[in-house]
């Protein structure tokens, strides 16, 4: 945000924006967690699947192969086979032999066929008959598979799962049963078909990799597009929040810098139709109200503005109650001022003698003092007691800065046509009530008492000075701590007092 002055944290649409970018971000990352597991479960799922249908695939060939090779065999031959002691180059052995081979070469089997009887249900143990290999294993035992003892029992088909062998070839295996049943009995043989799936399992598990790097790519097309979202939505809000807050912001605050620097006469104009509108509306206001205070300050003394200052701030409280404090008065009027409006025209009394306020009135408020009134060509200044103030000193150092500007105020009038003036003063210190006076709907804060009459009094002597004209009473001199050169003028009784009162005069600085 570009501003005159920087702001002390972040700016307020830099706030928002990450506090929202914040939480898209902790959204994205709370998917990433929850698409994570989700990945997983279904990698699982597809991986159970995918194998699920590889096995029943399985099963229904071995099973078609083993029913198939079933009804191969001659039951009579066979049936011989079960009653003779077990020879492998007997003529029936050799031919069931040779159509297991068969079999075993149309459809691809790498491992024997052979046939099986049962001969020891508890144990689960059964004994070869025929097999189609090389190998004789004719009368050897073999430890079945239990899902083989439903073909024994019922002759009914059956297939396993996955299993590992318990005979002397152990391995991983699936196999397929088909009952054979024996003539003249209720009784079954069973013939086996096997399949090794070790090399199966491992095909299945390079599928699987493949499984794997589908869910990782599609887990990882979800993340990149999950981040683009991201930065897609981190540069709407960026804009978004330019337009509605900082743009605005902007605005405003470079119309407060303006009111700071004391420019009251523009108004601001945010038409955003929410609340930035309402603040900008209530600002205008503020303004409005800034310049009815500066247009009244124009028509109210330093001292009345110092007052509506501190009730507005909640300083004081606005009464019309005086109070007792010790003060220092100053009066400064022009000499022969009734002879020099006599003798010139109005609008040129006025111009000379807004010349001379202007350059008079702010000296009051360099020292510190407070303008009570302007009563036609005089003023009155009022310099209080407070702590770490020598009100004396700054009311005598005040008169005597402006009497010495007076030599280039006349300069300036008679540069411009105007008459010059001469002007004296009189300073005095002492108790005076303080308050404000007047009617209830309007009220001027003002000094009273003994103090301030023999201040006027003074000021009217002034002009019997002989140097500077700046004149004040013993009762300041008592306050003062870095007295200026000064010489005693005369002694004066105020009316009303019996006493005399000691009157002094600055001498001219050489």
């Amino acid at each position: 945000m570009k501003t005159s002055s920087a702001v002390k944290g972040r700016p307020i649409s830099e706030k928002l924006n990450r506090s929202v970018l914040v939480t898209l971000l902790c959204i994205v990352v709370m998917s990433l967690f929850v698409l994570a597991p989700f990945e997983y479960r279904m990698y699982h799922s597809n991986r159970d699947y995918a194998l699920d249908r590889l096995k029943k695939g399985i099963q229904s060939r071995l099973l078609a192969i083993a029913q198939s090779a079933a009804m191969q065999i001659d039951v009579d031959t066979h049936y011989d086979l079960l009653g003779e002691k077990p020879d492998w180059n007997t003529p029936g052995f050799q031919k069931i032999k040779a159509k297991l081979r068969e079999v075993q070469e149309v459809h691809g089997i790498q491992d024997d066929l052979y046939t099986l009887r049962l001969k020891d249900r508890e144990k689960r143990l059964a004994t070869f008959i025929v097999m189609s290999g090389e190998e004789n294993y004719i009368g050897n035992d073999y430890v079945y598979p239990v899902e083989m003892q439903q073909t024994f029992d019922s002759g009914i088909p059956a297939v396993t799962d996955i299993y590992t062998s318990r005979s002397q070839e152990m391995g991983m295996w699936m196999s397929a049963f088909a009952p054979i049943q024996e003539m003249d009995s209720e009784s079954f043989v069973v013939l086996e078909v096997d399949l090794p799936v070790t090399q199966v399992l491992k095909a299945f598990e390079e599928n699987s990799m493949r499984l794997v790097f589908f869910h990782s790519l599609r887990g990882g097309f979800l993340l990149v597009l999950f981040l683009v979202l991201y930065l897609v939505m981190n540069l709407l809000i960026k804009r978004s929040v330019a337009k509605m807050i900082r743009k605005p912001l902007e605005v405003i605050i470079e119309f407060i810098h303006r009111v700071r620097d004391g420019v009251l006469e523009s108004n601001l104009k945010v038409e955003s139709g929410d609340e930035l509108e309402l603040l900008s509306d209530s600002f205008n206001e503020m303004v409005d109200g800034l310049r009815q205070k500066e247009t009244m300050s124009h028509f109210l003394t330093s001292m009345e503005m110092e007052e509506v200052e501190a009730v507005s701030d909640g300083r004081k409280v606005l009464s019309t109650k005086g109070e007792k404090r010790r003060v220092a008065i100053l009066f400064s009027d022009i000499r022969s001022f009734t002879t020099i409006c006599e003798n010139e025209d109005p609008e040129r009394i006025i111009q000379a003698l807004n010349l001379y306020f202007n350059k008079m009135v702010p000296l009051i408020e360099k020292w510190q003092g407070s303008l009570d009134k302007l009563i036609g060509d005089c003023i009155m200044a009022v310099f209080e007691e407070r702590e770490g103030f020598d009100e004396s000193q700054a009311a005598v150092n005040c008169a005597v800065e402006m009497q010495g500007m007076m030599g280039a105020v006349r300069d300036e009038l008679e540069s411009h046509g105007l008459p010059p003036f001469q002007v004296g003063f009189g300073i005095n210190t002492g108790l005076t009530v303080v308050g404000n006076l007047g009617a209830k709907n309007q009220l001027s804060r003002t000094v009273l008492g003994d103090a301030v009459n023999l201040a006027a009094r003074v000021e009217s002597l002034s002009k019997e000075g002989k140097e500077t004209m700046v004149l004040f009473t013993e009762y300041t001199l008592e306050y003062l701590t870095s007295p200026p050169p000064h010489s005693f003028l005369m002694e004066t009784v105020v009316k009303g007092k019996t006493n005399p009162v000691k009157i002094y005069e600055v001498k001219r600085s050489t």
